[in-house]
């Protein structure tokens, strides 16, 4: 290993798109289930669960050691240690979203179709964030998350008006679907920014 060094950093960037490539399945499954709960499978959302546990260990043990390097490494073209720790605190928000729409998606409900906007629109969102950590080319039209997560508080009955003019609230099932893509969506966007994807993008 002295003569022959296998550095971290070589190999770093394709772990942290490895990541965010399963946060985005996960969070897509999630959301799926929660647009249409009659086709949710719920072994495959804890497969889903357990492959994205992994990859955050696998991920973390990762940073770990090349923090534990000789300084001066950068991981990939732009990413400095507060980048990379920076990355790692907005995944951890992302995950912290997702799993509290899994846990809150028990039982029958009817479905929130609304919950559709976000789906592919999330999972462009992580792959993009993949292909920017490793360098590779990024999609030309980057979906406008936000703007898909004010739709579906507003289709889920926060931040619109009834027909007296008062402002509605959501209940039970979707006060949770409104308020965790929230955070969802502000740690994705929060990603971006640290790979270097354009703020002005990703409205």
């Amino acid at each position: 290993y002295a003569l022959w060094p296998t550095w971290e950093a070589t190999s770093l960037p394709e772990t942290l798109a490895e990541l965010a490539r399963t946060e985005g399945d996960y969070a897509a499954q999630v959301l799926s289930a929660w647009a249409d709960p009659e086709q949710a499978d719920r072994a495959a959302l804890q497969r889903s669960r357990l492959r994205a546990r992994l990859a955050r260990s696998n991920a973390e043990a990762a940073v770990s050691r090349w923090l534990a390097e000789p300084p001066g490494r950068s991981v990939g073209p732009e990413m400095g240690r507060d980048a990379v720790l920076g990355y790692m605190a907005a995944v951890r928000s992302c995950v912290q979203a997702i799993l509290a729409l899994h846990a809150e998606r028990r039982g029958r409900w009817p479905g929130h179709p609304e919950a559709r906007l976000l789906v592919a629109q999330v999972k462009a969102g992580l792959d993009s964030v993949a292909a920017s950590v490793k360098g590779s080319p990024v999609a030309a039209h980057l979906p406008t998350l936000r703007t898909e997560q004010l739709a579906l508080a507003a289709g889920v009955g926060l931040g619109s008006l009834n027909g007296n003019g008062d402002r509605m609230t959501a209940g039970g099932t979707g006060l949770v679907l409104a308020g965790a893509p929230v955070l969802l969506v502000n740690s994705v966007n929060t990603l971006c920014h640290l790979v270097g994807l354009e703020a002005d993008r990703w409205a």
